[in-house]
């Protein structure tokens, strides 16, 4: 007796149809210019109109501290110390103030506002590209790396907590 052999495809039937070298790189340019684009217009577009994102315990506590951490530092203080609440408070020991993550340094040099708007905006590209270039790393395509990326940066824990900047900008710098 004859043995049946089975009509298994051969690796190249199972591989991708190879895209071409000049059409590759697009789509990584395209999906870094959608992952800082949508920042901008999430959080840039309305403190430009005059309705900066403040949501939450944002507006009462982590705004205010980040303006009193800066004002400490581009007086040429350490911000340890916080004399508006009780009887005094650590400044640089409290994540809420911020006061030791490099970008509050912003608060020391350009207005409040634009200084948390551009927080924002910088944590937020940061998630999403961090995690986009993670994922292109892995090998995955243009479109599942962004999909993964804007997943991370605007839906689930990110968006959920958007009112603790503290957490949220230490979320944004795991991917990278």
């Amino acid at each position: 007796m004859k043995a049946e052999t089975s009509a298994a495809p051969g690796p190249r039937a199972l591989r991708a149809p190879e895209v071409p070298a000049s059409r590759r790189g697009l789509g990584d340019v395209i999906a870094v210019a959608v992952l800082v684009a949508l920042p901008v217009l999430v959080f840039g577009v309305p403190a430009l109109l005059g309705h900066p994102v403040y949501p939450g315990d944002d507006l009462t506590q982590n705004f205010p501290l980040r303006v009193l951490a800066g004002q400490q530092i581009g007086s040429g203080q350490l911000p340890l110390y916080d004399p508006y609440i009780w009887s005094g408070a650590p400044l640089l020991a409290g994540w809420n103030a911020g006061a030791a993550y490099p970008l509050t340094f912003l608060f020391a040099i350009v207005p409040a506002t634009a200084a948390w708007t551009l927080n924002l905006i910088v944590t937020w590209a940061a998630a999403g590209l961090g995690l986009f270039f993670f994922l292109r790393a892995l090998r995955l395509g243009s479109l599942p790396s962004v999909l993964g990326a804007l997943s991370f940066a605007f839906a689930g824990a990110m968006s959920a907590q958007v009112g603790h900047f503290g957490l949220v900008a230490g979320m944004s710098w795991v991917p990278l």
